[in-house]
């Protein structure tokens, strides 16, 4: 209950919906988490698949 209450002062005090000060108190939170992830590194096969390749492996993998 005191959550509640305190975000709906802050909602007041931010002229906004309870929603929306959900949405906007949630996102500053995870802000610093989301920009701090790095992109995994692009796997680098032996060489370049063709699409014959690709076809001939599926068909290999239903045998």
């Amino acid at each position: 209950m005191e959550l509640y209450i305190r975000l709906e002062k802050a909602a007041k005090e931010h002229h906004r919906s309870r929603t929306q000060e959900a949405i906007f108190t949630l996102s500053q939170g995870l802000a610093p988490m989301v920009s701090s992830l790095k992109a995994p590194k692009p796997f680098k096969w032996g060489k370049d698949f063709t699409s014959e390749d690709i076809i001939k492996a599926i068909h290999e993998g239903r045998e």
